[in-house]
């Protein structure tokens, strides 16, 4: 259609007329939301933001000759512990192929989330002889998980000062450890702390095995800080029918974070 058009000499404008029906014809048809992510600062107060929601083809031309109230069209949802999402109407009106939606949140605490902790602490030092001793670490999501993290221990290293303090290097010059947590402590502690935070993981953990028999000892890991999901508010537009077309549905996702 495009090249007799062009051969028929009919305008630009026309061209790209009748080039956007032939894709709403071949059921080229799409929702898209802005923004389709947003990162929000955590708050306490009431808040607002707005959608723009766009029927558009393949070719990202919006539809502006679309106007329908599509009944049960939106909807809103929220992970929050305390505040409640909402929009005015679950009915979405499309005026010449757009709508802008209104998302509220009442006056709660919108949370950031918390970071998961996991602890564990050196009870004695090498004893026996200079050797590795393996660390492996558990974690949900992190890459290569469970990961065996061998420590060198030498014969001088007989304190748990020491020995602290070559887990915790250890763990930090691993790429996947320190890709997934930040790693602290002191004298004898090696302290994980998650750089996302995200739900508590049941199954984090160190696991610890004197595998040269140095004589080093470790205290079995704690859950120190149970890990908090952020929380988020979700627009949908739900998947519709529009001129013999299944458009499928999208989301605008607001995340709360620091």
């Amino acid at each position: 259609m495009r090249k007799a058009a062009e051969l028929l000499g009919i305008q630009p404008e026309l061209r790209a007329y009748l080039t956007h029906m032939e894709n709403v014809a071949s059921g080229g048809l799409k929702w898209v939301l802005t923004p389709s992510t947003v990162s929000t600062t955590p708050l306490a107060t009431a808040w607002t933001r707005s959608v723009l929601v766009q029927l558009q083809d393949d070719e990202d031309v919006v539809c502006d000759w679309y106007t329908a109230d599509i009944a049960t069209g939106n909807s809103i949802a929220d992970t929050s512990s305390a505040g409640t999402a909402s929009i005015v109407s679950t009915t979405l009106s499309i005026v010449e192929g757009e709508a802008t939606v209104v998302v509220s949140g009442d006056a709660q605490a919108w949370l950031g989330g918390t970071s998961q902790v996991e602890t564990i602490t050196c009870t004695a030092g090498e004893s026996t002889g200079a050797g590795d001793i393996t660390m492996t670490v558990t974690a949900a999501g992190m890459t290569n998980s469970p990961k065996a993290v061998v420590v060198p221990i030498g014969a001088e290293d007989d304190t748990v000062g020491e020995v602290g303090a070559l887990l915790r290097t250890a763990l930090g010059d691993d790429e996947d450890v320190s890709a997934f947590f930040t790693v602290s402590g002191a004298a004898g502690a090696a302290i994980l702390t998650a750089i996302t935070p995200a739900a508590n993981d049941a199954t984090l953990a160190f696991g610890f095995v004197d595998t040269d028999t140095t004589g080093v000892t470790f205290g079995a890991s704690t859950d120190t800080t149970a890990g908090v999901a952020k929380e988020t508010d979700t627009f949908t537009v739900v998947q519709a029918s529009i001129a013999g077309s299944t458009v499928a549905a999208k989301t605008s996702v607001e995340t709360f974070e620091a």
